[in-house]
């Protein structure tokens, strides 16, 4: 049940800021679907393009809840769901650490040319890309470690 309440929290997260932005005495930040979608705005305008990668975190995210349940209702060692639930946890975690890098910003003007080396991760994806490591870890630790 460990694997599910921090995927499940790892997904809950996105809801927090992901990223942050301070320049010239702005401080903006979007949460996780804000830039994943695409939906994040400055001033009215669109900040963000939709972004791949972040679509690949959230549909990571929700197959690895949908293998921690799996897991749980099949009671039991499986083998299977545990290493589904390892890689997508643990890749999802990791793309959330990289949450600046695929983001296209969208901002006109001179001023906004270089915005992405002002972009900060935030909360949402630092504190859910541990706990989707984490729930990785979980499954790897009674896959690998603990006896029958």
């Amino acid at each position: 049940i460990c694997e599910i309440v921090l995927a499940v929290l790892a997904l809950v997260l996105l809801f927090a800021p992901v990223l942050k932005l301070e320049l010239y005495g702005f401080k903006l930040d979007w949460n996780g679907f804000e830039v994943f979608f695409g939906t994040g705005k400055v001033e009215g305008e669109k900040a963000f393009e939709a972004s791949v990668c972040g679509i690949i975190t959230i549909v990571l995210l929700v197959v690895a809840i949908v293998a921690a349940v799996l897991k749980f209702v099949l009671k039991g060692k499986n083998f299977i769901l545990n290493i589904v639930l390892l890689v997508s946890a643990v890749v999802a975690g990791i793309l959330l650490f990289m949450t600046c890098t695929p983001v296209m910003t969208n901002f006109d003007g001179v001023k906004f040319k270089d915005v992405k080396d002002f972009l900060d991760l935030g909360v949402g994806a630092i504190l859910g890309g541990i706990f989707a490591v984490l729930a990785g870890a979980a499954a790897c630790v009674e896959q690998f470690l603990l006896k029958d």
